[in-house]
């Protein structure tokens, strides 16, 4: 309609009209581009505050559930030691020997794994988005981070493939299932004093496997402390650059 009008003018020579349509077709244009320029940078803006938003909320659930397994670990190691103090303790009361059996075979020889919450990470990872996050330095961490999460995961499953033959020696040679209270119920009544010379009975057998679940607690607490920290100096510049954003 602008084009009919400006032709019109030109052949008429209207020269005033035919600079103020020139005008108005000029502004329109950019006026358009600098609209379609807003609307591109604010999706960028919008993608790039969702995926900051998202890796916040990873890296903080990865340091709530590694802290709450840490706290296992640490708990099973004090349930290793009580039961190994009482083992080692010639004069330790029946009823304080089986007690710590109990609760060894019951929780101390659970193995606390590794778990991370990195969805976020992976999705920009296989999608190659990045660059979106508009910052080298949070980008090399995240991958830093990525690189040492996998390391201390291949360490616990390294750790359960080690465990396992212990575990099947174990069963094979001691009813430690009969002290534990899930199948306790399972196995005839025996006397205190017979529950207590099957343990000493096998000694030295529950004292190996003992320090091999404290063995790997001990690695379970470490691996997750330092989970901990890396998770958090991650967090901290993502925080940072969700403030920028804003």
């Amino acid at each position: 309609m602008i084009l009919r009008r400006l032709t019109s003018n030109i052949k008429a020579q209207n020269w005033f009209a035919v600079v103020l349509d020139f005008i108005i077709v000029v502004v329109g244009v950019f006026v358009g581009l600098q609209v379609s320029n807003w609307n591109d940078v604010k999706k960028e803006e919008m993608s790039r505050g969702y995926y900051l938003e998202r890796l916040a909320s990873d890296l903080s659930q990865t340091i709530a559930f590694s802290e709450d397994t840490e706290a296992t670990a640490t708990e099973t190691i004090a349930i290793i030691e009580r039961f190994t103090a009482a083992l080692n303790d010639p004069n330790s009361p029946p009823e304080e020997l089986v007690a710590a059996a109990r609760a060894y075979f019951g929780e101390g020889t659970l193995m606390s794994g590794f778990t991370v919450f990195w969805g976020t990470y992976e999705d920009l990872s296989s999608t190659g988005n990045f660059s979106v996050l508009e910052s080298p330095e949070l980008v090399g961490k995240l991958i830093e981070l990525s690189t040492y999460f996998e390391s201390l995961a291949e360490g616990s499953l390294v750790n359960t493939d080690w465990v396992m033959p212990f575990e099947t020696s174990l069963a094979a040679e001691f009813d430690w299932m009969r002290y534990d209270e899930k199948t306790a119920h399972l196995f005839p009544d025996l006397t205190l004093e017979d529950q207590v010379a099957m343990i000493r009975g096998k000694a030295d057998l529950l004292r190996r496997h003992a320090a091999l679940h404290h063995w790997v607690s001990q690695y379970s607490v470490r691996s997750n402390q330092s989970a901990q920290a890396g998770a958090q100096e991650v967090l901290d510049i993502v925080q940072a650059e969700r403030g920028g954003s804003e």
